[in-house]
């Protein structure tokens, strides 16, 4: 007995077009979460890859391309749960932020599965005393120690 009379063909059209609406319908309504953290450090990847080469009888030699990632931009963040998260950043925000300093980002989680959608970065704030303490030592994992504060 077929399935109310349909085809393998339509079934699979129907599910594929049924888990479409619910993914759009989960990513049209985000739930945003706002969290806080300290910028660990700031790193820069250049990923734009390499070009060049000939096809005259000479070998293949790559050669890398002379533009910046612009998209290359991460920080690394720890949060008050001890969870290291890397952001990407514009360029701008890249340059005025620094390692110590306070940082509010925003991630939208979809509306029924909580997938992490997107996370950007809501509000930099200046921390001169976090500031201090990360060029006087190292920045370890554990900056939450009750022994030295750090402003958030």
């Amino acid at each position: 007995m077929k399935l109310f009379n349909m085809s393998k063909t339509r079934i699979i059209i129907y599910s594929i077009s049924v888990f479409v609406t619910f993914l759009s319908i989960d990513t049209l309504f985000l739930k945003k979460e706002y969290h806080k953290g300290i910028i660990l450090k700031k790193t820069y990847s250049n990923n734009t890859g390499l070009i060049g080469g000939s096809s005259e009888g000479t070998p293949f030699a790559p050669i890398p391309e002379q533009k910046t990632d612009p998209n290359g931009y991460i920080f690394t963040i720890i949060n008050k749960a001890k969870d290291t998260i890397h952001l990407k950043a514009k360029k701008e925000t890249y340059r005025k932020a620094h390692p110590g300093d306070s940082l509010k980002y925003i991630k939208f989680k979809g509306y029924f599965t909580d997938i992490l959608w997107k996370v950007s970065i809501f509000k930099i704030k200046v921390n001169i005393k976090n500031r201090i303490k990360f060029h006087e030592e190292e920045p370890t994992t554990d900056i939450f120690k009750k022994s030295k504060p750090i402003d958030i």
